[in-house]
């Protein structure tokens, strides 16, 4: 096993102590090379304008508005990103939470954002996993809610071939799952919860289709 650090909640709150510092580090791995507008045409450019406030860019080219998340499973969230780090980092330490635990721990005011944040979590594991997500479109009934979750953390434990071996509750688990979360396409939130219910298949492209 690959001996790695644990990331205590300690230390989650030290180094993302606010929505800018989690900003900071989803641009830092979505653009290495450097803050860049996702329009085609513009990218190398100038680094964007930054209103003062919220999470939104502005590119000096074509005066497109967009933020890291823009294009990726986390598009659309109006969670603050801090509560969005903390609601991966609750399920990547290997708590066996219920959703409405989820919730308690991350102070929101209702289920149905705890439970989106959950989801779109366990679909960026599934990705992390190189699973053919069409082949997924029955997942949702197959045991309890963590299933996919204890299986994510699993593989990160044992040595899997093709899965990097990290400890449960790493910094390098946690960047992984952001990691996923980014390569993946937006998905609707009807879908979202419809793949979990195996109503539908999902597609990396983000498209949904009957099981």
């Amino acid at each position: 096993m690959v001996n790695a650090m644990l990331f205590s909640l300690k230390q989650f709150e030290r180094r993302f102590p606010n929505d800018e510092a989690c900003q900071a580090y989803l641009e830092e791995l979505r653009w290495p090379q450097g803050v860049g507008c996702p329009g085609s045409h513009c990218y190398p450019t100038e680094p964007p304008w930054r209103p003062s406030r919220g999470r939104r860019l502005i590119c000096r080219k074509c005066r497109a508005q967009f933020s890291p998340t823009s294009g990726t499973l986390l598009d659309g969230l109006h969670t603050p990103l801090k509560v969005v780090f903390l609601s991966a980092w609750w399920l990547t330490v290997g708590s066996r939470l219920t959703t409405i635990e989820l919730q308690r721990r991350l102070g929101l005011p209702h289920y149905r954002v705890a439970q989106s944040l959950r989801l779109r979590w366990r679909l960026a594991m599934l990705e992390d996993l190189g699973m053919n997500l069409s082949e997924f479109g029955l997942c949702g009934r197959t045991g309890a809610p963590g299933g996919i979750e204890q299986r994510f953390r699993d593989a990160h434990r044992e040595a899997i071939p093709g899965v990097p071996t990290y400890s449960t509750g790493s910094k390098e688990v946690f960047e992984l799952l952001l990691r996923s979360a980014l390569r993946l396409k937006p998905i609707k939130e009807t879908d979202l919860r419809r793949f979990f219910r195996g109503e539908v298949v999902i597609h990396r492209e983000g498209e949904p289709s009957s099981s």
